[in-house]
């Protein structure tokens, strides 16, 4: 997997992202990991409100569960979940949980992508232990896109929800009033603003009693605005618009309190304060530290202290607190922080601060599980500091042990199948995983002198080793971490040679390739046990796949990047013949493609192309093409060919039939931008080494992305994402078939996109395979007509 993409925050583009209609009840039962945590957080009569809206801000993951607000009251113990609210009508990529606003015993939280964006916004009652939904409010004649609930702010009797995406883009706010009779909510007004088309006028909001003050980061052709609107007898009518000098996107966070404003223009890196009175700008902030990315993308108001969040500055984002002096103004920055943090964790949007209480969703954290921490004021000198952080518990699948769980009427246990039955199940959190921590690569070694077997399971953080001789009891023997000085990320490979693995990470800064004897599995005391490296390779800092030559004993090592020697992305080969003293020898690469390695096999060539026999072949997956290269003479390595196929999105990986007669290849990108009305698995030909032949296209009945594919055999093991394994019969070379699967995502639909099923290992001699899925851990499982001892 090399695609994980950023996901793009940008209001407009999340209903194509986030496709909605699944409705899904997660609120009994087996629940899906969780993400999206963090998305919005509330303080509000001494509790505090994290929202979880399903939704990862870190890749394009298929949707797998429904967005919830969990409730966080503190006790003697500390803080403690007391409540978890959730949508009567929920659905996967609703956005419920965006925006939330309380009032006494309201809770508001709104729903911007629910049917076809229109958006909605859910009302319930603080006071309840449990999910007790009041009501749904709707705009009147919405429209797909409106986003309604983009952002909500209550005070009293009224609540205003924008709608960003309304009028084209131009935005609108809806004003609604709750009835002393009936206690039900009304349409009392519509607000819009001649701003023009891609305004979002709505897209922050702040309400101080009848003052409302809306932001419009995209009015001006992106210089933003901010309009003050107020309740009179005549309804409500706009008081100014608001706008500042050399200002990009200003209005795109707002703060309103006891007749001060705050405006934030994160794309400028300023916050601008003006007097809700008379609305004459009283001061004007900028980031305290050069090159302070987002400094005000959020915004908070707590008497006279003045909070504002910059989630991009430095590796992880600060939140800086200002106190007010009114001769003086606003003072020096205290900065707000809890330690650690990791790279990239976006600390500082949102935040939220009332009386001696702060909190702060980091939705980029845990691999996109994401966090909230609390911050209280307390002591002799009134300090600020970390209380606690909160994640979302609860949500893990539970183990499958102590038996095989057979596929009877398309189930074993709540996992879809075909002739595919479980013989055990380690979610991430048994085979070491802290939460958010995901699984990765996976491969399997077994024990040349005790006949055990070995599934060598990589984590984001580490690389984890569970004995599964007994298949159905699996032992967590422990695990290697990840390289001193080195940052966790979702890429990490390993495979072996003899008795020894060899792992690589992706992106992850000075990493190298980590050695590690596996004869030291055979008895390890008190598990699980924290190992250490036996040796490492510093050639290359990170890397993305290594593959190994078992016949040959070398190493190639693909992907490389962030330091030491690259060789351009594609093969940095290394000689392990002797493990302890890897040493490199040599480079290729195949300069007509120019794109990179993302995977190979590399073996000692037995095909039908006599002219080869006895070489070391490469069967290379270059992002855009098939490439096969001659590396027997490591310091003169020869490309022997090329080959492209049409509509390729990301030539990922790819196996040999036993025969090297054919290779059957993944493209991992093409489901997400091509519909061919299910996966597609190329075929190629390669009988004649310099002259591959597209020999026909697989299409498979799923719409699920393909990953890592193997062969044994007559038989495809396929790890395709969110369908899981798929076995396919392959004896008929251009006509596969399916007869098997297991889908390892009990949630959601079998939609393209980077979650489930990563890899397999289907090599073992008793017959059993091994399978990592990225948030939910390791399955042992085995075809169902195979005998189990």
């Amino acid at each position: 997997m090399k695609l994980g993409h950023l996901l793009p925050g940008l209001l407009l583009t999340l209903p194509a992202l986030f496709p909605t209609g699944t409705v899904a009840d997660d609120r009994s039962g087996n629940r899906a990991p969780a993400v999206g945590f963090g998305a919005a957080v509330l303080v509000h009569d001494g509790s505090v409100f994290v929202s979880r809206t399903g939704i990862s801000t870190r890749f394009s993951e298929p949707l797998s569960q429904t967005g919830g607000v969990h409730v966080y009251r503190k006790s003697a113990s500390g803080w403690e979940e007391s409540a978890t609210f959730y949508a009567s009508d929920g659905v996967f990529g609703d956005y419920f949980g965006r925006s939330m606003a309380a009032d006494g015993t309201t809770l508001a939280v709104g729903a911007p992508l629910r049917g076809s964006a229109s958006g909605a916004v859910y009302f319930f009652d603080t006071n309840a232990a449990s999910s007790s939904e009041t009501e749904r409010l709707t705009a009147p004649r919405s429209t797909p896109g409106d986003s309604l609930g983009w952002s909500v702010a209550m005070s009293g009797s009224i609540v205003a929800v924008g709608a960003p995406g309304a009028s084209s883009g131009s935005g609108s706010v809806f004003i609604f009033k709750r009835l002393v009779e009936t206690g039900r909510w009304i349409n009392a007004a519509t607000l819009t603003a001649k701003l023009g088309a891609g305004a979002k006028l709505g897209f922050s909001l702040a309400l101080d009693g009848q003052t409302l003050l809306v932001g419009a980061p995209g009015a001006n052709g992106g210089v933003g605005a901010a309009i003050a609107f107020k309740e009179g007898a005549d309804g409500w009518t706009e008081v100014t618009q608001l706008s500042a000098d050399g200002s990009v996107g200003f209005g795109h966070s707002v703060g309103l309190q006891a007749g001060l404003a705050a405006i934030g223009a994160p794309a400028s890196g300023a916050v601008y304060t003006f007097t809700a009175t008379d609305w004459k700008e009283s001061a004007r902030l900028r980031a305290p530290v050069a090159q302070a990315a987002s400094y005000g993308g959020s915004v908070a108001l707590n008497g006279k202290e003045l909070w504002i969040g910059a989630n991009r500055t430095g590796a992880s984002g600060t939140v800086y607190r200002y106190e007010w002096a009114d001769e003086l103004g606003w003072g020096e920055p205290f900065i707000v922080i809890p330690y650690p943090l990791p790279s990239g964790a976006g600390y500082g949007d949102p935040i939220h601060v009332s009386g001696d209480v702060a909190a702060m969703g980091v939705t980029n954290v845990d691999f996109g599980s994401g966090r909230a921490y609390i911050f209280e004021r307390s002591g002799l000198d009134a300090t600020w500091n970390e209380a606690a952080n909160v994640t979302n518990i609860g949500f893990e699948l539970s183990p499958i042990t102590g038996e095989r769980v057979k596929c009877e009427d398309g189930k074993a246990a709540m996992f879809s199948c075909s002739n595919v039955e479980i013989l055990s199940f380690l979610p991430v959190d048994a085979i070491g995983g802290e939460p958010g921590v995901t699984a990765a690569d996976i491969w399997g070694w077994t024990d040349p002198e005790t006949k055990r077997e070995y599934a060598l399971a990589n984590r984001s953080d580490g690389t984890a080793f569970v004995d599964i001789t007994d298949p159905v009891n699996p032992l967590y023997l422990g695990s290697l971490p990840k390289t001193p000085g080195s940052v966790p990320n979702i890429w990490r490979d390993v495979k072996t040679y003899k008795n020894f693995a060899f792992i690589v990470a992706d992106g992850v800064g000075e990493h190298g390739m980590q050695v590690f004897d596996l004869t030291r599995l055979r008895n390890v005391e008190n598990p699980p046990a924290t190992f250490d490296s036996d040796a490492l390779y510093t050639g290359v800092h990170s890397a993305h796949n290594v593959i190994v030559n078992e016949q040959t004993g070398f190493a190639y090592i693909v992907g490389a990047d962030g330091g030491g020697n690259s060789c351009g992305g594609e093969l940095h080969m290394v000689d392990i013949r002797d493990p302890m003293n890897p040493t490199f020898a040599g480079c290729f690469n195949h300069e007509s493609i120019g794109q990179g390695t993302h995977d190979s096999q590399c073996v000692v060539y037995h095909g039908p192309d006599e002219r080869y026999t006895g070489r070391e072949i490469c069967f290379s997956s270059n992002a855009t093409a098939l490439s096969i290269a001659d590396v027997t003479d490591k310091d003169n390595p020869v490309p022997v060919s090329a080959a492209a196929y049409p509509n390729v999105g990301y030539a990922h990986q790819g196996w040999l039939t036993d025969d090297h007669r054919y290779f059957y290849q993944d493209d991992e990108g093409d489901e997400l931008n091509m519909d061919f009305g299910g996966t597609r698995t190329i075929v190629w030909d390669v009988s004649e080494l310099d002259d591959p032949v597209l020999l026909t296209e697989f299409i498979s009945q799923n719409k699920a992305s393909d990953h890592n594919l193997y062969v044994k055999g007559d038989l495809m093991y396929q790890s395709n994402y969110v369908s899981g394994l798929r076995i396919i019969d392959i004896s008929d070379r251009g006509n596969p078939r399916e007869v098997g699967h297991l889908d390892t995502v009990p949630f959601g639909d079998d939609s393209p996109g980077f979650a489930g099923a990563w890899s397999n290992y289907p090599f073992f001699e008793s017959g059993s395979i091994i399978v990592s899925s990225i948030r939910e851990g390791l399955f042992v499982v085995r075809k169902s007509d195979e005998v189990v001892p």
